[in-house]
């Protein structure tokens, strides 16, 4: 299977909370599990706030490894 990408760049004009959320949104159609979770630590790492950098890495080794669901990597079409 072809590796998927998404373009995606930064909008000086726009903030950082605003440049996450763009982020996020085109990453949902990658890997919704992972855009969720990057919804919520992106913003805190850019505010220095403290997180548990081992949970963090482990849900998104978790995120990365599980398998998507068929109607999400169908574009909505199940097989």
């Amino acid at each position: 299977m072809p590796q998927q990408t998404i373009e995606f760049e930064i909008e000086d004009n726009l903030t950082v909370d605003q440049n996450v959320a763009t982020f996020v949104n085109k990453l949902k159609d990658l890997n919704p599990g992972l855009a969720q979770i990057l919804s919520t630590a992106l913003p805190d790492l850019s505010n220095d706030a403290a997180i548990d950098q081992g949970q963090l890495l482990d849900q998104l080794l978790a995120a990365i490894s599980a398998p998507l669901d068929p109607a999400e990597q169908n574009g909505g079409s199940a097989s």
